[in-house]
């Protein structure tokens, strides 16, 4: 995937700025280096991702004496260039200093805390990559540096559209988990909601009424396109999707659901954690790191559940393992709460986590399948594109284009999608069919 000529000057800048930072000016000479894309175009969608190895040779600050050379592997993750006056490029540089400010306070808060709880063996919590810089040229620009972790040996758990397997999801879940209760620790110690201590880490770019004249249309249109596609080859479905839309509008639905107070307690949840953003460690497979934080939110800890297994797994798993992985989840996440025995939670908040059951997660699981379902239709369609669907990154299209890709062509986008790919097709009609299975449960 080729690079343009202002996404390299801006991202040289941000390796000079991080190398500054790191050694001192005039203490390094860079021998070597090279960039890659390691993203393809259906990979990546809010940003521009490069891969960037340098070989530094380092100077004593003091003498100037020859100190070796060091190898550093760095994943760069920056905001797309875009020169759009509207809310969109205001939202995007938003997310990059809310992601820069999770890596930076919230992870280092959880992994303190979790050290000196000693809740395992080793003792230390690793969550995220480890982000080394930030560069920012205020609103129009914002790397993030941090490890480039296929270099240290993880992977992606799937390939497009296979889903992901059980000994992987039992380790996500236990990480998920982990993440969920430390961001109740972190209440707890300060004593201060999440939302008011860290009001942008906690806030909703996507599904809002503050946001909606952007992110509206490419709901609506990916809804849209489903019903397009159902017509074509399941129109049983059409008229469940037709009312369903009808009794509430799915934008506003999406909306309700990741709001604080729809279950028992509320906590810091991930809010994107697709495959592609979770990788595990080949030679320990319960070493999971999460990446991309920009759509973290402060809302019901069912909704990372029911996103994880609706959108990383497949209809056999969701039948046959459903249950196993929200008792892994249950398990661990206890495990974790119970590590801090004179920790009082938030009093909102403490009575609903301590007696928050297995039974409970079911149900309540259950509940937020409305949530499953739609952010699921609006995603998969997004995330199962294939090589040869788009031709082109997001950052390499023109503002018509993106247009296009998010909002007025959205609806033909599904579409078509669905017709060139039978397995998509059937992925999505799969989703709809659970679904509507557990909505009439509950109506009946």
């Amino acid at each position: 995937m080729s690079v343009t000529q202002s996404s390299l000057a801006k991202l040289f800048s941000g390796v000079v700025s991080f190398l500054n930072e790191k050694y001192s000016e005039n203490c390094y000479s860079i021998k070597s280096f090279s960039i890659d894309t390691p993203c393809s175009a259906e990979d990546n969608f809010l940003s521009e991702i490069f891969a960037i190895k340098l070989n530094v040779k380092r100077k004593e600050p003091l003498n100037c004496k020859d100190a070796g050379v060091e190898t550093q592997e760095l994943i760069g993750k920056a905001q797309i260039i875009d020169d759009t006056e509207d809310v969109r490029r205001y939202v995007f540089n938003l997310i990059f200093t809310k992601e820069m400010l999770i890596y930076t306070d919230i992870f280092q808060r959880m992994e303190k805390l979790y050290t000196q709880a000693g809740i395992s063996s080793s003792s230390s919590l690793a969550l995220a990559p480890k982000l080394h810089h930030y560069y920012t040229e205020g609103e129009s620009y914002s790397c993030l540096f941090m490890d480039n972790l296929v270099s240290q040996g993880y992977y992606i758990p799937t390939t497009h559209g296979t889903g992901i397997q059980l000994d992987e999801c039992s380790s996500v879940m236990r990480a998920i988990a982990k993440f969920h209760a430390m961001s109740l620790v972190i209440e707890g110690e300060d004593q201060i909601p999440l939302t008011e201590k860290y009001e942008i880490c906690t806030a909703e770019f996507f599904l809002s009424e503050a946001t909606a004249s952007t992110m509206q249309p490419l709901v609506l249109g990916s809804y849209a396109g489903i019903i397009q596609l159902a017509e074509k080859y399941r129109p049983d479905l059409v008229p469940l999707l037709e009312s369903y839309d009808q009794e509430e509008s799915i934008f506003d639905r999406l909306c309700k659901l990741v709001k604080p107070g729809t279950s028992s307690f509320s906590c810091l949840c991930h809010g994107d954690a697709r495959l592609n953003n979770i990788f595990i460690k080949r030679d320990d497979i319960s070493n999971v790191r999460f990446i991309d934080f920009q759509l973290t939110r402060y809302a019901s800890p069912l909704t990372d559940l029911q996103y994880i297994l609706n959108v990383g797994a497949t209809k056999e798993f969701r039948a046959q393992y459903t249950e196993q992985m929200l008792r892994t989840y249950f398990e661990e996440f206890t495990l974790v709460l119970n590590s801090f025995p004179s920790l009082n939670l938030l009093p909102t908040q403490e009575a609903a986590v301590r007696g928050w059951t297995m039974e409970k997660v079911k149900e309540e699981y259950e509940g937020m399948a409305p949530y499953g379902f739609l952010v699921s239709l609006v995603l998969l369609p997004i995330i199962l594109l294939l090589p040869g669907d788009i031709d082109k990154s997001v950052g390499q299209m023109s503002k018509a284009e993106r247009e296009t890709f998010w909002n007025a062509g959205r609806k033909q986008m599904v579409f078509e999608l669905g017709c060139k790919h039978p397995d998509v097709r059937e992925r999505l009609f799969d989703i709809c069919d659970e679904a509507f299975a557990v909505i009439n449960k509950k109506k009946a």
